[in-house]
């Protein structure tokens, strides 16, 4: 590497005959209009050598005076313990783990930060402090709209909201969201803002990308580390509300954070509804004879090609999270609503089923034993959801005459009305008048939770 110096600018010499006074000079008056003190150029460079060690006739410094073939290992570590002349073990880093690793938008962060700055003016100015409040739960009520409308609005098996969640999206929708069909001129919106929309470059129809399951995955779990946090400053936001308006901070956290863990069932819900081919799986179990008169040794074709989707599934989500981690709280959710889903469509096969013998009843619980011992190596969500419902409902077609009518009221609330009707119709060994009477109690509990 070669170095260049420049030389200081030194300064002009004194005269020698202290009795004469010499002009005083500035020091740009030694150079010409035409030139400046930076045009000197350099006048010596100095060869320098980084590699060597200020030896020289060895510049890389690889004579054999320096070899270390005389030198003990211990010598050679690092680091050497005086006391017990042992080297320091290396403690490996901890991996990442991904599962355990928050996953948050740059929205979410955003809002954070509003939140940090609205709890700051709300304990600068007090008189104001509930009107912040209001405007910090607008943040988190369009927010949670968002996700749901995006990701989590179908209605497919028990997708339909629960009373509480369809309550709260009522609420937001009438107070934050403009409604395109409504009046420019009313006043009452003049807070409100356009509905959400997607970005046409997200796509969650495709089957490639397990129906947007990383974008799904980054919202909802955005919006639950959200609810996570507000519930943190509660605390700390409570205490700088008026006493007389806390009943409404009680109620936003109560109808709107509280309820991020069912917005999460419904996000992953939608997902699994089109992971599976639940109505090829249908289509198979209605060719099922379930009639038969011998006891049957293997199960049916159709546990095979339910069990050979899920292992496909549960393969394409391993790929998946080595490119987008799925934290394990989605990655357990997600299974659940899949397993519920799988034991709504076996119930709903199973409850097809026109006739039916004892025998046909044991192949039912073959078909189903086999199912669960393979599931059980797929995923580790304990216990399955909904698997005492097609137990139950396999094992009721044993029940004596006299027990049928106290188990249908039991359970009435757990099956439909045609899940019901069809179990008792294949039931031979009951008599017409029993059977009138349930059809009866039937129906009446149908008209009842209509």
């Amino acid at each position: 590497m070669r170095v260049s110096h420049k030389f200081l600018l030194q300064p002009p010499p004194q005269a020698k005959n202290p009795g004469i006074i010499t002009e005083k000079k500035d020091v740009f008056d030694l150079f010409s209009r035409e030139s400046s003190p930076f045009d000197i150029a350099a006048e010596e460079t100095i060869e320098e050598d980084i590699m060597a060690n200020g030896e020289t006739g060895d510049p890389l410094n690889l004579s054999d005076d320096d070899s270390d073939e005389d030198v003990p290992d211990e010598l050679k570590r690092d680091f050497v313990d005086e006391q017990t002349g042992d080297a320091p073990q290396h403690h490996l880093k901890r991996k990442l783990d991904h599962g355990k690793t928050p996953i948050v938008t740059n929205t979410t962060l955003t809002i954070l930060r509003l939140i940090g700055k609205y709890i700051q003016m709300m304990r600068l100015l007090q008189p104001i402090a509930f009107d912040v409040m209001v405007c910090l739960s607008h943040l988190f009520d369009y927010y949670l709209y968002s996700v749901f409308t995006f990701f989590g609005a179908r209605g497919e098996l028990d997708q339909n909201p629960s009373r509480r969640l369809r309550g709260s999206l009522k609420r937001i929708q009438d107070t934050l969201i403009l409604n395109p069909e409504a009046s420019q001129d009313d006043p009452s919106d003049k807070d409100k803002v356009q509905s959400p929309s997607l970005s046409p470059v997200v796509d969650i129809t495709s089957s490639a990308s397990i129906y947007g399951l990383p974008v799904r995955v980054a919202a909802v779990e955005s919006l639950a580390f959200l609810a996570v946090q507000l519930e943190a400053l509660h605390c700390h936001i409570e205490p700088l509300i008026p006493q007389q308006r806390r009943t409404f901070l009680q109620q936003f956290y109560t109808g709107t954070v509280k309820i991020t863990p069912e917005i999460r069932h419904h996000v992953y819900t939608a997902v699994a509804a089109q992971v599976i081919d639940y109505d090829g799986i249908l289509n198979r179990m209605s060719s099922v004879k379930w009639d038969v008169s011998d006891l049957m040794s293997q199960h049916s074709q159709y546990v095979d090609i339910l069990l050979r989707q899920l292992q496909v599934l549960s393969m394409r989500l391993e790929e998946m999270s080595r490119v987008s981690p799925i934290p394990s709280e989605a990655y357990t959710a997600l299974w659940e609503c899949i397993v519920r889903i799988t034991n709504r469509t076996l119930l709903e096969g199973f409850s097809g089923a026109r006739r039916c013998t004892n025998e046909g009843r044991s192949l039912m619980q073959l078909d189903y034993q086999q199912f669960l011992m393979k599931l059980e190596c797929l995923t580790a969500v304990r216990p399955l959801p909904d698997r005492h419902l097609v137990e139950t409902y396999i094992k009721a077609y044993y029940l004596p005459e006299g027990a049928l009518e106290e188990w249908v009221q039991q359970n009435r609330g757990d099956y439909s009305p045609r899940q019901l009707t069809a179990l008792v119709a294949t039931m031979t060994h009951i008599s017409k008048r029993t059977r009138q009477k349930i059809a009866t109690l039937i129906e009446e509990a149908g008209k009842r939770t209509q």
